[in-house]
């Protein structure tokens, strides 16, 4: 994935995984535009510092470009394993 996210955003892509969930560290009023857009919606997701975006890994989406400041996010990839 492309860590200078700040810059370029993120293009259309499905995550590792089963599960992704995205944990915001900083208030969204600290950036301009950013957030996460699913392909099948219209809808533009951002969050506050402390919300929580979970959803599935297959989820097309991509991650929309910040124009000015800085957003910090935590992402968590989830991989359920299966034992016998």
């Amino acid at each position: 994935y492309d860590c200078n996210y700040n810059a370029t955003g993120l293009s259309s892509h499905k995550d590792g995984g089963h599960i992704t969930i995205n944990i915001a560290l900083n208030d969204k009023l600290e950036y301009e535009n950013g957030g996460t857009k699913f392909i099948d919606g219209d809808e533009l997701i951002r969050l506050d510092k402390g919300d929580i975006l979970i959803h599935c890994a297959k989820d097309l989406h991509s991650g929309v470009k910040i124009t000015k400041g800085t957003r910090y996010i935590m992402v968590i990839f989830l991989q359920i394993m299966h034992t016998l």
